[in-house]
């Protein structure tokens, strides 16, 4: 959430690099470099994005709506480098992580 608005969230390289959903066989701790290493990436979403309401949620979808969705099982994890930039200027770059899930594929 944002309480300085407007705000634009940066995913574009290259300010951000992009909000990525990955698979991984095994529980993945919550680390870019082992999830480059061993994990397969299933999505990737480069928009930026305005928020425009202050402390308000704001949903994301990747692959984007309008792509053919991700499929499998296993523990899969999303991972966001994002910057910011509004009413209190640029900030640095953000590494986000979701919490890793296991599912099962039917």
């Amino acid at each position: 959430m944002c309480a300085l608005v407007p705000t634009t969230i940066q995913l574009n390289p290259p300010s951000g690099y992009g909000f990525l959903l990955w698979a991984c066989a095994q529980q993945p701790p919550l680390d870019e470099s082992y999830l480059e290493q061993y994990c397969v990436e299933k999505g990737r979403n480069y928009t930026d994005f305005t928020i425009t309401t202050a402390n308000s949620w704001n949903v994301r979808y990747v692959p984007p709506l309008g792509y053919p969705g991700a499929r499998g099982g296993g523990w899969w994890v999303a991972c966001a480098q994002w910057r910011a930039n509004g009413p209190g200027g640029q900030s640095g770059l953000h590494t986000t992580f979701s919490n890793a899930v296991y599912i099962v594929d039917p």
